[in-house]
């Protein structure tokens, strides 16, 4: 018998068919669920980046704070040999 023989569609089809719908509705929630991902780490990324740069302008600050206060200690104790 082939399937030319059968006059309608039997329940195995059925079956199938509507597994394959299941499976089509996941995918696309799936999907849906990747790209709001993908979405979420490009803003995250970017944000990242702002405060890596925020991050290395601050130690540079604080790097010439400290260099400037340690040529200050250096000039006072220059000025009190010279008053002495």
């Amino acid at each position: 018998m082939g399937k030319k023989d059968v006059h309608g569609i039997g329940p195995v089809e059925n079956y199938r068919k509507n597994i394959g719908k299941q499976e089509n509705k996941r995918s696309k929630k799936d999907m849906k669920v990747a790209k709001k991902k993908a979405q979420q780490r490009k803003s995250g990324a970017s944000r990242s980046r702002i405060s890596e740069a925020f991050l290395v302008l601050v130690a540079l600050c604080a790097l010439l704070c400290f260099v400037y206060f340690i040529f200050a200690i250096q000039l006072r104790k220059v000025e009190d040999t010279k008053d002495a």
